[in-house]
């Protein structure tokens, strides 16, 4: 069974890039006969439960480096640890759009409360 998705998370929103004269615009033929260009409810479930994850790994991270580094604050921490997930994210690494990082760094502090 599915994790109910919270209604803070943000749904994917799939953009293209179109050559042309003319404006396009990139929608997709959805299941039910719509057309859209946001993320299906497949896609924005597993984007969640991977955003849910990662939050939960994060939150073990920030605890081991607190424990491993006693000087350095809870602040530091995040900064530190958004800053290396962001990254991952250029590079390549980690399939997370910027809006999901800021709800997987507001669930992180939920998690460390």
């Amino acid at each position: 069974m599915s994790a109910a998705i919270p209604d803070d998370f943000p749904r994917r929103i799939h953009t293209a890039a179109l050559t042309g004269a003319m404006p396009k615009l990139a929608v997709r033929l959805m299941p039910d006969g719509t057309y859209s260009n946001l993320a299906s409810d497949a896609e924005h479930q597993e984007a969640y439960e991977n955003a849910e994850d990662l939050a939960q790994h994060l939150k073990t991270y920030i605890l081991r480096k607190e424990q491993e580094n006693p000087s350095w604050t809870r602040e530091f921490n995040l900064e530190r640890t958004r800053k290396g997930v962001e990254t991952k994210m250029r590079s390549g690494v980690w399939d997370l759009e910027p809006p999901e990082l800021n709800w997987v760094m507001k669930r992180v502090v939920e998690l460390l409360a």
